[in-house]
């Protein structure tokens, strides 16, 4: 059982995950693994644990989802640990951890595979989040992708993450609540007009996130108004597919070929409530700076970039 621990000092969360310490470059100051040592790569499909599922062309895998090998999050069942007032100071965290290799090429980039290889990733999340929104015990399901060392990946070759676990995380909460108990408004929805809207599809949208946490971060998003990507059709993937990889393209242009996390934001599964409102995206965070001295002694996250000027750089970069 993996344990989320609350700082009494700072109220913040921290995931104790001792396991993740024995995988490779698990520190910035470790080298990454070179292409004959790497678990990902044809050839070496023994050094993961065996495989859920694969996608495939012309006879040979084109992505392999395999369970993580350190995984954040133990399988084993959970159950809520409380202290005094109903207030919760650990909390048991159960659920499964995989790992989406997205290309059999040690050296390949999302934004520079074909637009079947990326449709098929956006297919392959879609797919592996129906798989465990289907399990009553799952709450949550964060996916993910580390890109590059200061992005915090360990292993250079091409993958994004997926974990879906018993809790739902306090981001997921608030966004929820900010519809709840706002006015209602989604800004997804209104982008006529908005200045930080970037490009637009028939059916997406790329703006600059208003209050951006990272200088370029970018925010994309359906133009309907729905909870999860359940249901994209086959054209709406590899459109989402295509516009992920024009995005990247374009922060790639402004800034260099830089470290970048992306995050998808769904909704929680239907059975947790049904009725929280709530509009998915897909979250692109560049790393191109650090939380200093100041950031860890207040709390508060710094910007160096407006997001109207991102905004404004990005549409000429599209």
């Amino acid at each position: 059982m993996s344990v989320v621990r609350t700082d009494p000092m700072t109220g913040h969360l921290i995931l104790l995950s001792r396991g993740r310490a024995g995988r490779t470059a698990a520190f910035l100051s470790e080298p990454v693994l070179s292409k004959n040592e790497c678990p990902f790569c044809p050839g070496h499909e023994d050094q993961t644990p065996p495989e859920i599922s694969r996608i495939e062309r012309d006879g040979s895998w084109l992505l392999r989802v395999v369970p993580n090998r350190y995984p954040m999050i133990e399988a084993e069942s959970a159950s809520d640990v409380a202290l005094t007032d109903s207030i919760f100071r650990k909390v048991g965290l159960s659920g499964q951890h995989e790992v989406l290799i997205e290309s059999p090429d040690h050296e390949a980039e999302f934004d520079q595979l074909d637009d079947e290889a990326a449709a098929s990733i956006v297919d392959c999340y879609m797919s592996r989040y129906g798989a465990h929104a289907s399990n009553p015990a799952v709450r949550y399901i964060a996916i993910f992708k580390n890109d590059g060392r200061f992005a915090g990946a360990s292993i250079p070759h091409l993958h994004s993450q997926l974990v879906a676990f018993n809790q739902i995380p306090i981001r997921a909460l608030q966004e929820v609540a900010t519809f709840l108990g706002g006015a209602n408004v989604c800004s997804f929805c209104h982008t006529k007009n908005n200045p930080h809207l970037i490009s637009a599809t028939e059916h997406f949208v790329v703006l600059t996130a208003e209050i951006a946490r990272t200088p370029y971060q970018v925010r994309i998003a359906p133009r309907s108004h729905v909870r999860t990507f359940m249901n994209l059709s086959d054209g709406e993937i590899r459109e989402l597919g295509t516009l992920m990889q024009e995005t990247l393209r374009a922060l790639f242009r402004v800034l260099g070929r830089v470290s970048f996390n992306w995050t998808f934001q769904n909704a929680y599964p239907a059975h947790s409530n049904p009725e929280a409102p709530f509009h998915w995206y897909c979250e692109i965070s560049p790393r191109v700076t650090i939380e200093a001295g100041f950031e860890l002694a207040t709390g508060i996250i710094t910007n160096i970039v407006d997001p109207l000027d991102a905004a404004v750089a990005l549409r000429k970069a599209f």
